[in-house]
């Protein structure tokens, strides 16, 4: 496969994608007065989970695709997610992103496991440039 294909077609994907996306906001916004147990909320779901997971699914693999054959210039999705206690919740944040540049992270959030525990989930997105 030519690299440019590769790129052409990951940007189709990728303008496909934000169509499909924007559409399914567009009818979110319609219905945003629904009660939330209706049947439209759930038709919306059922009209667009499937395709944009499909969507997703064919993104990343192009993405692995064109970083796995040394191409430059096109972000790797990373998630991490990670529990840990209050205690060691500096020390893991700090190992989590000790290689990573505050302009590659995406979202970072600490979770509260529930309203009374010590515990933590910690989410890191962040995206890697292949070369």
């Amino acid at each position: 496969m030519e690299d440019n294909s590769l790129h052409t077609a990951l940007n189709v994907l990728i303008r496909v994608k934000d169509n499909l996306l924007e559409t399914m906001v567009d009818e979110l916004v319609t219905h945003q007065d629904d009660d939330p147990c209706s049947f439209s909320l759930q038709e919306i779901e059922d009209k667009f989970a499937i395709r944009m997971a499909n969507l997703n699914t064919l993104i990343i693999t192009l993405q692995d695709q064109i970083s796995s054959g040394g191409h430059q210039g096109i972000p790797r999705i990373i998630t991490n997610v990670e529990d840990t206690t209050r205690e060691k919740l500096g020390n893991k944040l700090d190992e989590l992103l000790e290689f990573i540049s505050p302009e590659e992270v995406l979202h970072l959030s600490v979770v509260p496991q529930n309203a009374d525990s010590e515990k933590y989930t910690i989410i890191l997105v962040y995206q890697e440039y292949n070369g």
